[in-house]
């Protein structure tokens, strides 16, 4: 499947003119919205919150964290209503459950390669022990971490080892401590990774390209509550327009600091760290 910003244009385009300005309804409609970690990775849903995006669609939109496995039977059992993971809806998606992705928001890798402080290059990286929040090699992570070190000219399954942690924090830790001699990390972790001495070799968004965000809902939420999709989907086409306007980048980093509990020159740079990989709509 190959989703570009020029499919995604045209997309939210249509939905967002095609059936004219609408006014939100007197009572607000209740949306829970699904994402499955803490990261930048879904700021535009942050934004959309904190800027009453979602308010002025007649939309009262819950935000809530889950884990990835628990995404599709919550969409299947109406305990969620979207989405804004990528990757079980695709996986579902081809597996015949009647899903659909109706946008992508962030489309290229958030993650930065980061390493102990005497692996100075990929010429270093050979033998070398990686920690990957993953389980196995298929999912975002997995496929990012193969990406680049192919990039390297490695063998991802031969020229090094790695091993498995549960999020950003135990990654941090891990290479800090010499666990570990590298992993990948996103955005605020490279820039906490800087200030703490670690190497920050690489930015895999620039080898690798793949939709990391997106909305995705059940068919038969496309079918039953149409309008309340479009307003979703404008919502979060103005976040993501608002997020890349340079004028907007304090109000985004106050968003980055409160959400992610940071201080405020982490969440400009946190910002800084990943408007290259966020479409326009």
């Amino acid at each position: 499947m190959t989703l570009t910003k020029h499919t995604l244009t045209i997309f939210c385009l249509a939905c967002l003119f095609s059936f004219g300005s609408m006014t939100p309804a007197a009572k607000s409609e209740e949306v829970t919205l699904s994402y499955t970690a803490s990261t930048l990775t879904f700021l535009a849903a942050r934004i959309a919150l904190d800027q009453n995006f979602f308010r002025q669609e007649g939309l009262d939109v819950k935000f809530i964290q889950m884990r990835t496995a628990a995404n599709i039977p919550a969409l299947a059992n109406g305990h969620i209503d979207y989405t804004m993971s990528f990757l079980p809806p695709i996986d579902s998606a081809l597996r015949g459950v009647p899903i659909q992705m109706t946008a992508v928001f962030v489309d290229r890798s958030l993650h930065y390669l980061v390493s102990k402080p005497n692996v100075k290059s990929s010429g270093d990286l050979r033998g070398k022990t990686f920690v990957l929040n993953t389980v196995d090699l298929n999912g975002s992570t997995g496929l990012v971490f193969q990406a680049v070190l192919r990039h390297f000219g490695l063998d991802p399954l031969k020229d090094v080892k790695w091993i498995s942690a549960a999020d950003s924090p135990a990654l941090f830790t891990m290479v800090e401590q010499g666990i570990a001699d590298a992993t990948f990390l996103v955005p605020p972790w490279p820039h906490k990774a800087r200030a703490a001495g670690l190497n920050v070799l690489f930015r895999a968004g620039d080898v690798y390209s793949a939709p990391l965000a997106g909305l995705s809902t059940y068919r038969r939420t496309l079918r039953e509550k149409p309008d309340q999709v479009r307003r979703m989907l404008r919502a979060l086409v103005r976040a993501t327009r608002f997020i890349l306007q340079p004028v907007n980048q304090q109000a985004v980093a106050g968003t980055v600091q409160r959400w992610l509990k940071m201080p405020i020159d982490e969440g400009t740079q946190a910002l800084k760290d990943v408007l290259s990989a966020y479409s326009d709509g």
